[in-house]
């Protein structure tokens, strides 16, 4: 595929970000590429983001209006619509750089990968630059093995993804729609395929205002929960994916990642969720994730390591203790 021919498709997703949504309209309008289609989904807003989007005009940009249903709703209502060979799923709270789709049609060439991911620059309320979003180098190679041992591709959130077209259609049918977001499981998905071109540019901008769903959880125990929540969505996609075509004949259980087993067994623990993973699985499946992940250092995975085993045991006595009491 000569990338002279190249067609890209920025399918913008909003939920009552009004405040946010022009800047990443103007963006997409903004491309230097010249074969770019721009469709906004308004997910149900009760804001004026209908009117903004709507205050727009263009051959080939398209405002679709649908009930609220969250982001993966959207892609879906979307992909009958997207006419470019890559669509690039952009948050209506990000932008693109102006020559963001030029330099991804470079990257495609003539091998057509499933995904091109690049990174984004993290600016903060007052359009800060806090850093490079993920923080470290892409992997170039090995995503296969990778994903298998660790249950995740490291990755940008949403809008620093370029997923050919045709992929995303396939993937996509993996997605329960009544989930929230797909980003971690379209990735992953596509870095399994080892069709994945990483660029090291930031070709887009994510904006951290306190409500992102990549924000990093804390000590909130409603944001905490909700984040593991997302991440088994994406590990539950990821193996319904990869059974289909023959290549997962293990438990999913065994694709959870290291930080979502810890996660677990806090509110195990904590607030008795979680019923359907035992003790025994978050010590034994959490500790081998441990031991393996490479991005992990040597204090953290000796920490994790030992409350994993630790909370595991004191769990199982303490449901021992209270069935003996029952």
């Amino acid at each position: 595929m000569p990338k002279t021919e190249v067609s890209l498709s920025i399918l913008i997703n909003n939920y009552n970000y009004g405040r946010f949504l022009a800047k990443a309209i103007d963006s997409a309008f903004g491309q230097t590429w010249p074969h770019v289609q721009i469709v906004v989904v308004d997910d149900g807003s009760t804001d004026n983001s209908r009117e903004i989007a709507q205050s727009y005009k263009g051959d080939n940009y398209l405002v679709l209006a649908k009930d609220n249903g969250g982001q993966n709703s959207c892609i879906a209502h979307a992909l009958p619509h997207l006419t470019g060979d890559y669509t690039i799923i952009l948050d209506a709270d990000d932008w693109l750089v102006p020559g963001a789709c030029e330099i991804i049609a470079g990257a495609v060439g003539h091998s057509a990968p499933n995904a091109v991911l690049y990174r984004l620059e993290r600016v903060d309320a007052e359009a800060r630059s806090v850093g490079a979003f993920p923080n470290f180098p892409f992997a170039a190679e090995n995503q296969r093995d990778y994903i298998a041992k660790n249950g995740f591709f490291p990755c940008s959130p949403t809008s620093g993804n370029a997923y050919r077209t045709s992929f995303l259609r396939a993937a996509f049918a993996f997605v329960k729609e009544e989930t929230p977001f797909s980003d971690g499981y379209l990735a992953a998905a596509a870095g399994w395929t080892e069709q994945v071109v990483c660029l090291q540019d930031r070709l887009g901008f994510y904006l951290v205002h306190g409500a992102n769903a990549s924000t990093v959880a804390g000590w909130d125990r409603r944001r905490r929960l909700a984040n593991i929540n997302y991440a088994l969505d994406h590990h539950r996609h990821l193996f319904s994916y990869l059974s289909a075509k023959g290549e997962w004949h293990d438990d999913w259980q065994k694709l959870i990642s290291a930080y979502v087993w810890r996660e677990i067994l806090f509110f195990k623990l904590a607030e008795r969720r979680y019923a359907e993973f035992s003790w025994a699985s978050c010590r034994a499946l959490g500790v081998e994730k441990f031991l393996n992940a490479p991005y992990i250092g040597v204090w953290r995975k000796l920490k994790n390591i030992v409350f994993l085993t630790v909370g595991s045991l004191w769990g199982e006595l303490r449901e021992l203790i209270e069935s003996t009491h029952a």
